[in-house]
């Protein structure tokens, strides 16, 4: 799983919250719990995949600048939802 591989370790500091015979599926709000602190670790490892990819198409250097290229790339994709020069267009 991500937890095991991006943080070794965590998975069991939370199963040791659970009592004997639980599980992670019976006690959700540990789940969540630990979810929530994955949730950005995650994102984190994705991002940073996603601009090791684009590095390798401009010869294998990944910096900040190609990182930030990444996260932008999806916000710059979208289309505008208003034309906000034209108020009378329709």
């Amino acid at each position: 799983s991500d937890t095991r591989r991006l943080r070794p370790g965590l998975w069991e500091e939370y199963e040791a919250k659970l009592e004997p015979g639980q599980t992670m599926a019976s006690r959700p709000d540990i789940l969540q719990e630990l979810g929530e602190v994955m949730r950005p670790i995650i994102l984190e490892d994705f991002e940073t995949s996603a601009a090791q990819k684009e590095a390798d198409k401009k010869g294998g250097i990944i910096d900040a600048t190609v990182v930030e290229e990444v996260k932008n790339k999806d916000k710059e994709a979208a289309p505008p939802l208003l034309d906000v020069n034209d108020q009378w267009k329709d």
